[in-house]
């Protein structure tokens, strides 16, 4: 399991105030605080070391500096966060990486083989939903374009077919000739751009998170047709090489083979979402986040890993949590399709696999969320903050009282 140490950087200053000051990053990780608190600082950074980790696992960077980690921050707009007494502290399935404003230190870390799977590593913006009315990329920030590319591919790849959305039997459609997305509902078809803002945030990171969790597990083929040229050249040549090698025997060869493929192509699937709640309805909130987890939950190496404002998104998960507690104790049938109408089975977690931080604005900390039972706790910021205006409407009644 990774896990990430941060401190003075940004927002964030102690960093987090247990566990050694590490955060793990588990098959689900969720960050929750106020605006301004380091959510999405803390989600750029583990992004960047994740991909830097798989960076260096093909091969592309021997050495690492300063100059080179700054330059590689730039890519989500982080690199200005950097203060004299920065630390990062990332430890990774398979590599090390330890930052201070003296030095990069990359380490491999001692692991099983095979256990390190290469990811495809995602990072999906709150500015998606700008998407739908951009005519043109340029001065796009890096992370967009990105995210931009990926959603032309995904929406290439759908041929003209439809796609269902999981909310209000919505569906999605992709027409190459005019580079138009659709909405369409019972009696209508509209272009994205004309449909609600919520729509306009929730298509793309669905087309997209679809379209990548179901590409790693495809085959060998597929996955190599949507690498980077660079990268298919590089596997190329080493193939190339390998094949020439008349000292290595052919048993050698085979495991050599499976070692390079390991190396490119991507098995598991990485899903840094911001704020999936955006703009959405509590119902289709729970939706999205269902169809998110099971996303996830294809692949034993996926990951996801969401800032939000929601308290419905930590409700909607202890539901998730519940589910699977139930899921392993139920030998029904009857049982299990009453369960899978409330929680889709697909979409059920383990609470094991569950971490959640709150992040503190004022002070620059972060505290993991405690659970019961694994069942994250409803003493927490989100709450708390329905709460204070349960508390502000009483004291307005008592004014009420007074007049």
């Amino acid at each position: 399991m990774s896990k990430i140490r941060i401190k003075n950087f940004g927002p964030i200053k102690e960093g987090c105030l247990e566990d050694d000051g590490f955060l793990d990053i588990k098959k689900v990780t969720i960050f929750i605080g106020n605006q301004g608190s380091g959510k999405s600082t803390v989600a750029k950074v583990i992004s960047t070391m994740m991909w830097l980790e798989k960076a260096i696992n093909k091969g592309d960077m021997i050495g690492l500096s300063n100059s080179i980690f700054h330059y590689h921050s730039r890519f989500q707009g982080i690199s200005d966060y950097f203060k004299p007494n920065s630390e990062i502290d990332y430890w990774g399935e398979k590599y090390s990486l330890k930052f201070s404003e003296v030095e990069v230190i990359p380490e491999k870390n001692e692991v099983e083989y095979g256990k390190y799977i290469t990811p495809k590593v995602m990072y999906i913006p709150a500015e998606r939903n700008t998407l739908s009315s951009i005519s043109n990329i340029k001065g796009m920030p890096d992370h967009l374009l990105t995210f931009y590319e990926e959603l032309r591919r995904a929406n290439k790849e759908l041929k003209g077919k439809r796609l269902k959305l999981p909310i209000n039997d919505y569906e999605y459609e992709y027409d190459e000739q005019s580079d138009s997305t659709f909405i369409i509902g019972f009696d209508y078809k509209i272009k994205i751009l004309n449909a609600s803002s919520g729509i306009q945030s929730f298509a793309p990171l669905y087309v997209v998170s679809k379209n990548l969790a179901q590409l790693v597990i495809d085959s060998d083929e597929t996955i190599r047709k949507s690498m980077m040229s660079e990268s298919i050249l590089q596997m190329n040549e080493e193939m190339a090489a390998l094949e020439v090698n008349d000292n290595l025997p052919e048993n050698m060869k085979v495991i050599k083979r499976k070692e390079i493929k390991a190396k490119f192509l991507s098995k598991c699937f990485i899903n840094i979402v911001e704020e999936p709640e955006q703009n959405l309805y509590p119902t289709s909130q729970r939706q999205i986040l269902n169809s998110l987890l099971e996303f996830n939950n294809l692949s034993e190496g996926n990951k996801l890993i969401m800032t939000t404002h929601s308290p419905y998104i930590i409700n909607y998960l202890s539901l998730a949590i519940q589910a699977d507690y139930l899921k392993g104790k139920i030998h029904s049938d009857m049982l299990l399709e009453k369960l899978n109408s409330i929680v889709p089975l697909k979409s059920t977690i383990s609470a094991s696999d569950v971490a959640i931080y709150q992040l503190d604005e004022r002070d620059g900390t972060i505290r993991k969320l405690s659970t019961f039972d694994g069942i994250p706790s409803d003493k927490n910021l989100l709450n708390q903050s329905l709460a204070d205006g349960n508390e502000l409407f009483d004291q307005l009644l008592e004014i009420e009282q007074e007049l």
